[in-house]
């Protein structure tokens, strides 16, 4: 970073002294040239910030941007449990199948979150005779008891089959609002009611205090109602900020998706295996043995899974080595050639994360390798590891993989 400046006061009477005809005529174009340049710059930023899984059709309208995302990136909400109004323990399982909406607010909030409230109890009713369900969890569970909720729900007259309001320890809170990336606290209520589809995927959001806004809410909840099944690959039109978005993982608390490069140098998002069964192991290039075997196993295990679709991952732990073109030359010398199997790099303490959080395998240093295959399923969950070395162990994990073959809905835990 260069030095402070300090400017002299100069009498003005001097300071044609100091600047000649010909620097009093660049002053000008310096300033010009540092506009276009602060320009130049943010344009190029804007762009890099641009979601590059999101089709090139975002728009704004209204003052609203929107983008147009496919299904498979939208975020999954975590299962959670609280406590209802009615002093029963409420799991998310019972939403499975049901598409809700979902706000955050406190009891004696007399503007805003009473406001929200209203606009929500009219919603309630226009949805009354649907599967649409209301969610409302308080900011303030040490006030908000579920007698306190169930005083506050009937004044909205909430039927508690259709409306739930929720409140439980204020970490358990916080940990649902991390499923939609917001700061839970009484001092950031959300101007946001959040709409959930009935696969558990965060699909939209919307002002509550804009009219405009709550009327598209009731055309896209209708569109949720009439789906009869997960629309793997079919995309929408959306407000939801994360729809896509390779925010920065080392953010998050805990991963439950990722971003490498595959052997052809083209980024491969956990997320684009939505809608397939897949099979991931743990390697790197320069084991001279177990690795090479175990690659040369899976090569074999190809030709032997009947069920179709299924998907291959081999994830490097020793990226400092093993680049795109590294990886590609791999694969070549031992006559790989299925387009659905993807060799991956990325940042090492990056991959160490994916391998001890998304598999639960912690990496015993660099180039580590590991004679489990973990079989992931439709919805980007680890359903099973296998050691490919122990005898049973490949017939046990290819009844695993027909069977998430064939599931149509997620898991609800």
């Amino acid at each position: 970073m260069s030095s402070p400046i300090t400017y002299l006061a100069t009498p003005t009477e001097n300071l044609n002294q100091v600047l000649t005809g010909k620097m009093r005529k660049a002053i000008p174009c310096i300033l010009w040239a540092t506009v276009l340049l602060a320009l130049g710059y943010l344009l190029i930023n804007s762009r890099a910030g641009r979601n590059p899984l999101a089709e090139e059709n975002e728009n704004q309208q209204d003052g609203r941007v929107f983008s147009t995302t496919s299904w498979n990136y939208f975020p999954q909400v975590k299962p959670f449990e609280m406590v209802a109004q009615t002093g029963d323990v409420f799991h998310s399982r019972e939403l499975a199948g049901k598409p809700y909406a979902i706000s955050f607010f406190f009891s004696y909030c007399p503007t805003h979150c009473a406001q929200l409230n209203r606009r929500l109890q009219t919603l309630s009713e226009n949805f009354r005779k649907t599967d649409l369900m209301f969610v409302s969890v308080t900011l303030d569970p040490k006030h908000d008891s579920p007698e306190v909720l169930e005083r506050y729900a009937n004044s909205l007259e909430a039927k508690p089959h259709q409306w739930r309001f929720l409140t439980d320890d204020m970490h358990k809170i916080q940990d649902l609002g991390r499923s939609f990336e917001i700061v839970l606290d009484l001092s950031s209520h959300t101007d946001d009611i959040l709409l959930v589809d009935k696969w558990g995927r965060y699909r939209d959001r919307f002002k509550w205090d804009d009219p405009l806004e709550l009327a598209r809410f009731e055309v896209v909840a209708k569109g949720l109602l009439a789906e009869t099944e997960p629309p793997i690959g079919l995309s929408f039109e959306t407000r939801n900020a994360l729809a896509g978005v390779p925010h920065e993982q080392r953010k998050k608390s805990w991963l439950d998706e990722f971003f490498l490069v595959d052997h052809d140098d083209r980024i491969c998002y956990s997320r684009d295996f939505t809608g397939n069964v897949w099979i991931a192991n743990l390697f790197f290039t320069n084991c001279p043995l177990t690795c090479k075997t175990q690659t040369e196993y899976i090569k074999s295990l190809i030709d032997r899974v009947a069920t179709p679709g299924v998907k291959y991952v081999s994830i490097s732990t020793d990226p400092s080595t093993d680049t795109p073109s590294v990886l590609r030359q791999y694969r070549q010398n031992l006559g790989i050639e299925h387009a659905e199997w993807r060799f991956l790099t990325g940042e090492s303490s990056y991959i160490r994360r994916i391998c001890a959080e998304f598999f639960g395998t912690p990496l015993m240093g660099s180039a580590h390798h590991s004679t489990e295959l973990f079989v992931v399923d439709r919805w980007g969950n680890v359903r099973g590891k296998f050691d490919w070395q122990k005898a049973g162990s490949e017939a046990e994990m290819l009844r695993l993989i027909d069977g998430l073959a064939r599931e149509s809905v997620p898991p609800t835990d």
